[in-house]
């Protein structure tokens, strides 16, 4: 069932796109532009995440200068219907060093199937969830979207990306194959290779519906009111480590959203509810093929992103109140490292807390002050307070 849903999905996009290339009379009306005569060329730009903090409860966290993510994009704008992206990633603190491939891709704009404004992009591409949920939540340099958060997704992989827009970009249609077994936190640099497991006999894929109450083509409000997304992924994550937690399941997921923006100001305010099912979650511990179990696990997220702009005016509008809100179900305890987890009487749960405010003063700088938790039903609870900041350039 599994090779077949993704067969399915990859007939789709070969088909869709074969429409698009062979279409003898393009509407050119629905077309939304890559880019424009003015803007073709060829453009460096990146992100850095750092900051400060500190574990108020547990004294083995020392409080600390952080390194989480330096980003470093390169892209090409060649024509209105073709572009590139090189996105290299540097994993800060968490990493061995070195950069990471992040996204490598060819973007085709400007196609048309049945005369919906559609793109293609083929290479090392964003994940689809993740690349539509990160676009709401905004605040990347804090935590994840939950679905990444709990390691149910990777934000990217090895595969190809179709997506249609109609009804003036009120609906758009999101389909995606891909390897499945890309680990972009493999380092490339300094005598690492770039990936390991770059191929899967089973593929992945997923397909998507995005209903976006204003439409438009903005790409400073992308989506406005109310936002709704729901749709199915299949994973198919090898077993990469002597004790991992891979999911070779199907994942439901969907979220409802509202946006609201003033046309002068920008965002005022933002309130989110997603989560996921996960069927047949895969639970290993290689040391001891008795304790692997397959379970079903689901998590949710609530957050809210509030302007002062509602209450001050224009004045005001460089703070925003941030709330988030993580809560993850792996299913009961049965499979892992120590005696604490094989209890099958009680579930393995995680929840996770962010309040933070953010200051923008300049378009190239976040100042976030913040309180973040995680309390783990196993494990080691932390409770960080300090300054995360995150770099535009």
């Amino acid at each position: 069932m599994k090779k077949i849903f993704s067969l399915v999905i990859a007939f789709a996009i070969i088909l869709i796109f074969a429409a698009d290339v062979f279409a003898q009379n393009p509407v050119h009306s629905a077309r939304i532009p890559v880019t424009n005569e003015k803007a073709q060329g060829f453009f460096v730009g990146g992100k850095i995440y750092t900051g400060w903090a500190g574990d108020i409860v547990n004294e083995d966290f020392p409080n600390q200068f952080f390194l989480n993510r330096v980003y470093l994009t390169f892209t090409g704008l060649l024509n209105e219907d073709v572009s590139f992206r090189l996105r290299l990633e540097g994993l800060g603190d968490k990493g061995a060093g070195g950069m990471a491939i992040k996204h490598a891709y060819v973007r085709f704009g400007n196609l048309n199937f049945l005369n919906m404004a559609s793109k293609l992009e083929i290479g090392v591409v964003g994940a689809l969830w993740e690349s539509f949920e990160t676009q709401i939540w905004r605040y990347r340099v804090l935590r994840q979207v939950t679905s990444g958060i709990f390691g149910y997704a990777s934000s990217t992989d090895v595969g190809v990306n179709y997506s249609m827009n109609f009804n003036d970009n009120q609906v758009s249609l999101q389909l995606g194959i891909w390897n499945g077994a890309f680990k972009k936190y493999t380092v490339w640099g300094l005598g690492s290779k770039v990936t390991d497991n770059l191929t899967n006999e089973n593929l992945s894929a997923g397909a998507f519906l995005i209903f976006n109450q204003e439409g438009g083509s903005s790409k400073k409000a992308k989506y406005g009111g109310f936002v709704a997304s729901v749709g199915m992924m299949l994973n198919n994550k090898p077993d990469v480590s002597a004790i991992d937690e891979t999911n070779t399941g199907y994942r439901i997921l969907g979220g409802l959203y509202y946006i609201s923006r003033d046309s002068k100001i920008g965002h005022q305010f933002t309130i989110g509810l997603s989560g996921g099912y996960i069927i047949d979650f895969e639970k290993k511990d290689g040391g001891s093929p008795a304790l692997d179990m397959t379970e079903d696990a689901y998590f949710a997220s609530f957050f809210m992103l509030i302007n002062l702009s509602i209450l001050g005016g224009e004045n005001t509008k460089e703070w925003e109140i941030i709330l988030k809100v993580d809560y993850n179900n792996r299913g009961p305890r049965g499979a892992g490292p120590a005696p604490m987890y094989n209890d099958e009487t009680k579930d393995d749960v995680q929840l996770g807390a962010t309040f933070a405010i953010s200051f923008h003063p300049y378009s190239w700088l976040w100042i976030i002050p913040a309180y973040r938790a995680d309390f783990l039903d196993i494990g080691t609870d932390n409770n960080l307070v300090g300054i995360w900041i995150e770099l535009r350039y």
